[in-house]
């Protein structure tokens, strides 16, 4: 076994042994002989606890003490506190750099992971941008969006989330081997929604910025003034794409001065919003065809509910064509 784990770089030893004295105790001398080979392998065994359709009053006390330690929570009202971030990610220290894009990539997700990208770049990091799903072919505008890579990378010395705390938006990112690679790492979460934190990673570091961040990208940049890192024209470009992205072209509520304050630094540093404007309307801009099919279509609409309800209907054929 042991020589086995070392041939075939096993990350992950799972025990399927029976609920009894021989069982924990293969278990405990499993465990010492890995400790003792000094081998770098996560030990886990299959859950326990109380079978389907037993009822409580027959269960022995064994069985629900495994039960209760195995418990999973349904729901919680007690927000969870986000770890901070503090100076024991040691950057210079790191040679390849990961960063999770999260399962519903938007504009500033993407653009907030180029300009990551393009600063570690300068630092001469090697920095590897995964995302499980491809990114919609509306977010290409944003120079750089087709490295976002789908194959995840065997070899990495740290991660960066950006974007997100909420599990279910890594929910096929963050299980199995790759879970088990990126929590052997130090992870570092970069986001700005005020939501609840609940990524399956216990010792990751969160940073949220200084003030109210209206967009990761705002993050990047604070993160980048804090450690004197530079940012170059294509990074400043990259921040003010998120930013724009996630806030209506600076147009919400939420929007601040200071939040207009980095986009403003980001131009003196070479950034231009006209030039990002100008590629997103190229990318957008719809075709003769498809102008004159949304006028055929407008012309189908059907009313209901006193014009409460409209419908409109499209063939298979069209949607072929």
């Amino acid at each position: 076994l042991i020589k086995r784990i070392e041939d075939d770089e096993i990350e992950e030893l799972i025990l399927a042994l029976n609920a009894s004295v021989e069982g924990e105790s293969t278990a405990l001398y499993m465990q010492k002989m890995i400790e003792e080979a000094g081998l770098s392998v996560r030990i886990t065994r299959l859950a326990r606890g109380l079978p389907v359709g037993i009822d409580l009053e027959y269960a022995d006390q064994i069985t629900l003490k495994h039960a209760l330690e195995g418990r999973t929570q349904l729901w919680s009202s007690v927000k969870k506190q986000p770890a901070c971030y503090n100076k024991q990610m040691n950057f210079d220290e790191l040679t390849t750099v990961l960063i999770l894009q999260p399962e519903n990539p938007d504009g500033d997700s993407i653009a907030s992971s180029l300009a990551l990208e393009e600063i570690f770049g300068d630092l001469g990091k090697e920095v590897i941008i995964y995302g499980y799903v491809h990114v919609p072919d509306y977010l290409h505008y944003i120079s750089g969006a087709d490295r976002i890579t789908d194959v995840f990378p065997k070899k990495f010395d740290a991660t960066i989330i950006v974007d997100t705390v909420t599990a279910s938006l890594l929910e096929n990112t963050l299980k199995g081997e790759k879970l088990s690679a990126i929590s052997k790492k130090p992870v570092l979460i970069l986001d700005h929604h005020p939501t609840e934190n609940d990524l399956p990673l216990e010792k990751a570091h969160f940073y949220s910025g200084e003030g109210a961040s209206v967009a990761t990208g705002e993050i990047v940049y604070d993160l980048a003034i804090k450690n004197n890192w530079q940012i170059n024209p294509t990074a400043a470009t990259h921040i003010v794409e998120s930013m724009l992205a996630d806030t209506l072209g600076l147009t919400t509520e939420a929007v601040t001065g200071e939040n207009v304050q980095v986009v403003a630094e980001c131009l003196k540093l070479g950034a231009s919003m006209a030039e990002i404007d100008k590629r997103r309307r190229a990318y957008m801009k719809k075709s003769q065809k498809i102008v004159t099919y949304k006028g055929v279509l407008l012309q189908r609409v059907e009313y209901l509910c006193g014009t409460k309800l409209g419908y409109s209907h499209i063939p298979w054929e069209e949607t072929q064509e």
